[in-house]
């Protein structure tokens, strides 16, 4: 019996076939979404006819139809989605109907570079693969064990509980896969591990694993928090996005995109969020 993953990121969407064994099938990759020509990887050989339409739900689209072609007669059981915020709403893997659908696009405001992305491509991979039932699993719902001290701001109580404020945390999938690989390594039981893992790419985070439960990580609210990445600043004070918004004049929505979409490694470098770019404009 086999199982399709997809994950569909903010840079890059990857998708295997993997049997109930662990065994990978097919491999897909496709990088450089944002290009004029993404570049689409199957089986580790590069799809040579290029996606004739610009666009995410184009290129996933195109790539989906390959990896179609590639499966044939291979019997899929269902199609697991990674998905990063379930907020409040999700605290393990559930299967995807129209009223989960809703929840996750309901939650696009607090991670607008992943959730709608996430929801498109769930709604691609039925059109692919509309007979078998499709999976969503939450990258916060690993992060459901953080303790009061962790989980919560130090801004008004009834505040919080109103709109759902609190540190929901993030790459759970991965943070968790980690930590049980790290276990594995060090022939030890995970329960008796406290670890530091770390998930680094153009979204990154830490995040403190005692025993396999997690107990601080550094995004928060939204995938905004934290490290330094690829368009996202990370850690900054309050008080200078309240003079930059004052001084540049920014409202809201603008103070988002400036914050998501063109700060990080693209802000300080001046050439984009490809790692592989700045390395080669910095050599």
């Amino acid at each position: 019996m086999n199982v399709l993953v997809i994950n569909c990121g903010s840079s890059s969407i990857k998708a295997e076939v993997i049997n109930t064994n662990g065994e990978r099938l097919h491999t897909l990759v496709v990088e450089r979404i944002q290009d004029d020509t993404p570049i689409i990887t199957l089986d580790g050989s590069q799809v040579k006819e290029p996606c004739k339409t610009s666009g995410y739900e184009a290129v996933l689209g195109h790539a989906l139809s390959y990896l179609s072609q590639a499966i044939g007669e291979t019997e899929l059981i269902g199609v697991g989605h990674r998905v990063v915020h379930g907020g409040k709403f999700f605290k393990e893997a559930v299967v995807i109907d129209e009223s989960v659908e809703e929840k996750i696009d309901s939650l696009s405001t607090l991670a607008p570079l992943h959730n709608p992305i996430n929801l498109l491509g769930i709604r691609i991979a039925k059109q692919h693969f509309p007979s078998i039932p499709h999976v969503a699993v939450f990258d916060t719902a690993f992060h459901q064990t953080l303790p009061k001290r962790a989980k919560y701001y130090a801004i008004d109580h009834e505040i919080a509980e109103k709109y759902a404020i609190q540190r929901y945390g993030f790459h759970g999938t991965s943070h968790a896969y980690v930590a049980e690989e790290a276990a594995k390594f060090l022939k030890t039981d995970i329960r008796e591990l406290r670890l530091i893992t770390c998930h680094l790419g153009n979204g990154c985070s830490i995040a403190a694993i005692e025993y396999g439960r997690s107990i601080e990580t550094s995004m928060g609210m939204t995938p905004l928090e934290g490290l330094v990445m690829g368009t996202r600043s990370g850690d900054i004070d309050a008080g200078a996005l309240l003079y930059l918004a004052q001084k540049e004049g920014l409202n809201l929505e603008e103070l988002d995109t400036f914050l998501n979409k063109e700060s990080g490694l693209k802000g300080l470098s001046g050439v984009g969020n490809d790692m592989r770019d700045i390395i080669d404009r910095a050599a």
